[in-house]
């Protein structure tokens, strides 16, 4: 009697957990996908294109490098 008590506790606790850490998950997932959405939209519109960064960072490199 007293172990079959445990092991739905034991079940009960065990499913509950899982459920959360699915939650987590998906909260995690949805909160970085906004973060690169919104820091795209941040970048287009400071340096135009994502190939105008690409460049600019070559461009300050080799002036880096040569000073």
């Amino acid at each position: 009697m007293a172990i079959d008590v445990f092991q739905d506790i034991a079940v009960l606790f065990v499913g509950g957990l899982g459920i959360f850490m699915l939650g987590l998950e998906f909260m995690s997932d949805g909160i970085q996908n906004l973060a690169v959405q919104r820091m795209r939209s941040i970048l287009g519109r400071v340096a135009g294109t994502l190939e105008r960064i690409a460049l600019g960072n070559t461009h300050y490199r080799r002036a880096a490098i040569q000073a």
